[in-house]
């Protein structure tokens, strides 16, 4: 195909209602344009009382930049929502973009939590990241 923008549409024999579409972009003859999103690295630290600072490393490997949203969440161990951040970034091609968020916990409960880091492109969800960690007492009180 020529270089250029297109949209392809998908229609399956068994159920022609069915039809999907998609967009590409065509760079140079036989390269299609491709937005490849990694979450890297995630590292959850202890940035004062009070505060759980996560550092999300995301990578794009293809060949064209690309907007990602990325959430970080911090939940209960029965999966309730108890502070989120949300980044909205390009990262261009064959490279990687830094996200930093820090989550207020003060006056939280001692105890086991769970971490996520979500990333989207074009909503939808292209990686996932979860990990537990505890909050002793002594990181949760603000003075």
């Amino acid at each position: 195909l020529p270089q250029g923008d297109y949209v392809v549409r998908f229609v399956p024999d068994s159920a022609p209602e069915a039809v999907a579409q998609a967009a590409m972009r065509i760079v140079r003859p036989y390269e299609l344009a491709a937005v490849d999103v990694h979450l890297e690295q995630v590292q959850v630290s202890h940035d004062g009382p009070g505060v759980v600072l996560i550092q999300a490393l995301v990578g794009n490997r293809g060949n064209v930049a690309g907007a990602v949203e990325l959430e970080l969440r911090l939940l209960s161990l029965d999966g309730t929502l108890i502070a989120r951040n949300a980044a909205v970034g390009e990262i261009a091609a064959t490279s990687g973009r830094l996200f930093s968020s820090p989550l207020h916990v003060a006056n939280m409960v001692p105890g086991e939590y769970l971490v996520q880091a979500l990333v989207q492109q074009q909503g939808v969800l292209v990686a996932a990241w979860q990990e537990s960690i505890r909050l002793p007492a002594t990181q949760l009180v603000q003075r």
